[in-house]
């Protein structure tokens, strides 16, 4: 909204506001309220005496007022709010700042890119020399680390376990071979001797755990007699402690209603003479000559406006108004169309951008597609050299004669 549409119109005054300042120098009202010697206080406060918070109160008003009134001599100020040099010098500095930003962000996205492809290709490096290191340790285990040419390859041999009973005859098998030793038959009675010397022994193993167990439950009984005794003390201990502490709830209770009885009373007599004081007040300030606004504004001796009294602008104060409202509309709207075609150029750059990196990323996806397709086939290729190789070895170990 302009002036006359910028803002809005200067409204008056509340009925509560004091404006009884408006017959006090400036001077005396801020000296008052700036920590100098102390100063009577106006007249129409006189009543006020007693009450020394509210008449400090209604002075700050006042001053408030003054300020307020100060402000609405000058046009640009009411309606405009901050001098356009301030705003332009904050506009410039918040593009300043968001330029810095902006030049800190593309560092750092050059940065992540040449990280990334760096990490890229240090991957690819240890991907390559784990591969190759897994080819020469294949290659060396199926040249060097047969089965068939380890040391201990006999002791597990099938046939050389076999052929040791068929080749060798029962003459000439050792002590290894027996399966029965002397001693090992007691006979009868010594196994009667044995049982019964057991069954002894299990019998008075079994009277000490029946005695052990019993123990053990009278020292678990005399434990529970006395912890249900001591659960009784704690008990009564506890009741008693509740009902202390219910009686001094309830006299805590009764002492709370006595003292918010008197709390209430006195806010009754204080909100009775708030009441009166603001009725008071409210009628000095409904009665004066500048809430009445019998002048448009009032001149000065000097020629000057006088302070407090400006109430509205004449037709050629409003018509200047209107004009530079005006010019500051097509400035803004100039301005919004130069920022467009900016944010479109910037648009335009951003979509070329794009497809240059779309057009790198396919071309490194396709590479890595390639890279994979041949990791695979090799792969494959050693799978069924792998295959081969196992069937030949399944062949020789199934077969009738020993292959070397």
């Amino acid at each position: 909204q302009l002036q006359g549409g910028l803002g809005p119109s200067p409204r008056l005054p509340a009925p509560h506001v004091s404006l009884g300042a408006s017959r006090q120098p400036l001077a005396y009202t801020m000296s008052f309220f700036s920590g100098a010697a102390p100063m009577p206080m106006n007249s129409d406060l006189a009543h006020l005496a007693h009450d020394e918070q509210l008449a400090m109160k209604i002075m700050r008003k006042r001053q408030e007022e003054m300020e307020r009134r100060t402000k609405l001599q000058n046009p640009r100020l009411r309606q405009g709010g901050v001098p356009h040099d301030v705003l332009s010098a904050q506009v410039t500095e918040k593009r300043a700042i968001q330029a810095a930003e902006n030049e800190d962000e593309a560092q750092y996205a050059e940065m992540a890119v040449q990280q990334d492809h760096l990490l890229n290709t240090i991957e690819t490096i240890k991907e390559e020399t784990q591969r190759r290191r897994q080819e020469e340790t294949i290659g060396y285990s199926m040249a060097n680390l047969r089965k068939e040419q380890r040391r201990e390859y006999c002791l597990s041999d099938p046939k050389e376990y076999t052929s040791a009973f068929i080749t060798l005859p029962d003459d000439q098998l050792g002590p290894c071979s027996m399966t029965k030793f002397q001693g090992e038959d007691l006979g009868k009675e010594g196994k009667k001797r044995a049982q019964k010397q057991t069954a002894d022994d299990l019998m008075k193993q079994m009277q000490e755990k029946r005695v052990r167990q019993e123990a053990e439950k009278d020292i678990d009984r005399f434990y529970d007699q006395k912890a249900f005794e001591a659960s009784q003390i704690c008990a009564h201990c506890e009741n008693a402690t509740n009902q202390e502490m219910q009686d001094d709830k309830i006299a805590e209770a009764r002492e709370n209603l006595e003292m918010a009885a008197q709390k209430r009373q006195h806010m009754q007599m204080k909100m009775q003479r708030e009441a009166q004081e603001k009725h008071m007040h409210t009628h000095s300030v409904m009665h004066s000559d500048l809430l009445t606004e019998v002048h448009d504004y009032k001149v000065g001796s000097n020629g000057k406006l006088m302070k407090g009294e400006f109430k509205r602008l004449s037709i050629e104060e409003e018509a200047d108004v209107y004009s530079q409202n005006a010019h500051l509309v097509v400035q803004s709207r100039m301005k919004a169309k130069q920022e467009a075609d900016a944010a479109k150029a910037l648009h335009s750059h951003t979509l070329g951008v794009v497809a240059v990196l779309g057009a790198v990323e396919e071309e490194k996806s396709r590479q890595a597609k390639e890279k994979q397709m041949a990791i695979v086939a090799e792969n494959q290729r050693l799978a069924a050299a792998k295959k081969s190789n196992d069937v030949d070895e399944r062949r020789k170990y199934l077969s009738f004669h020993h292959e070397r």
